[in-house]
């Protein structure tokens, strides 16, 4: 993988074309009209639980922020764009990058500081917003302490056309969750955003997941053999259609890069933290499980119902399972 490694590196963009390559985009963080309208289908997780705790925010020292995901211990993937200061035409430094996992208001699990980042060298941060360019806007910061043994780590998964087409028809669920600006305190997640094709001709992924500005970089995933995986970032809407369409590129795109710094794997936190509780009572509730007053007989329901062993104990993999329940 050719990367271009920088003293000074670039913030990513939030835009894509969707149905060619010469439309227009949006950035994302630059254009707060253009975005996905409504807000029904984000719901507010919570951070402090896996595999929430490896979203984390992305904050620059000249203010600002994109959302950021763990895929090892000390790396992080967001948008390239987000590494870009417009204003002085230059990335910004390692050092004015700090990561925060698990943030929710004044609380957080880790942060480190940026003590290298890696971006594609045929991104061009001045460039016009076109397909073309957004299909290399991602970047990998290399944080300067490992954090990921703490919160834990999300996995990757590429794909392809064939891939895609056949994960869809299996009913496979993809979430994406970030740290959106109008909600920029909290984390929000859409369960079962419709992710649509690959966009003709160029390695980007159309989908209509009701990411805003905050949201570049973000991550979209499924769960794959029991593991929650990235599939793709989001990184931009159209700017021309009726109805905007986001942008994300997929996780094939720079999986060579995280395999290369010794990362890519999913692995959960140290046994018996982070427990997802909460996420589990919301999600049975979204499926029609009462959890209350009983939450261990609610576990148990949906396990029977499912054909799964009945434990009635949350766990990650019982929290994997209600996402994929979802479809």
């Amino acid at each position: 993988m050719d990367f271009r490694n920088r003293a000074r590196i670039a913030l990513a963009i939030a835009a894509v074309a969707i149905v060619a390559v010469a439309v227009p985009l949006a950035w994302a963080d630059t254009q707060p009209r253009r975005q996905m309208q409504t807000t029904e289908h984000r719901v507010r997780v919570n951070s402090g639980e896996y595999p929430w705790s490896a979203i984390g925010r992305v904050n620059k020292a000249i203010g600002g922020h994109c959302t950021g995901t763990l895929a090892g211990r000390r790396l992080v993937v967001t948008a390239a764009h987000c590494i870009w200061n417009p204003k002085t035409q230059q990335f910004l430094a390692p050092q004015s990058i700090h990561f925060v996992a698990g943030y929710r208001v004044a609380e957080y699990i880790q942060h480190a500081k940026a003590e290298r980042i890696f971006i594609p060298k045929e991104y061009q941060p001045e460039g016009k917003a076109t397909g073309t360019n957004a299909v290399h806007d991602w970047a990998l910061v290399l944080l300067e302490r490992d954090v990921g043994d703490v919160t834990g780590t999300l996995g990757i998964a590429s794909m392809d056309t064939a891939r895609l087409i056949a994960l869809k028809k299996s009913g496979a669920v993809f979430v994406q969750a970030g740290y959106s600006r109008d909600a920029r305190h909290v984390l929000t997640a859409h369960f079962a955003c419709p992710l649509g094709e690959f966009v003709k001709g160029i390695a980007l992924i159309a989908h209509k997941c009701e990411a805003v500005p905050g949201d570049s970089g973000s991550p979209i995933f499924m769960v794959d053999d029991g593991w929650v995986r990235i599939v793709a970032i989001h990184v931009a809407t159209t700017q021309t259609t009726a109805e905007p369409i986001g942008a994300a590129v997929p996780v094939a795109s720079f999986a060579d890069g995280i395999r290369e710094l010794g990362a890519g794997e999913a692995a959960p936190p140290p046994a018996g933290t982070l427990v997802p509780a909460n996420s589990v009572r919301q999600l049975l509730t979204r499926l029609g499980y009462e959890p209350e007053p009983d939450l261990a007989d609610a576990i148990s329901k949906f396990q029977r119902t499912r054909g799964l062993k009945q434990t009635g104990e949350v766990s990650h993999a019982l929290l994997a399972q209600l996402i994929q329940a979802l479809q």
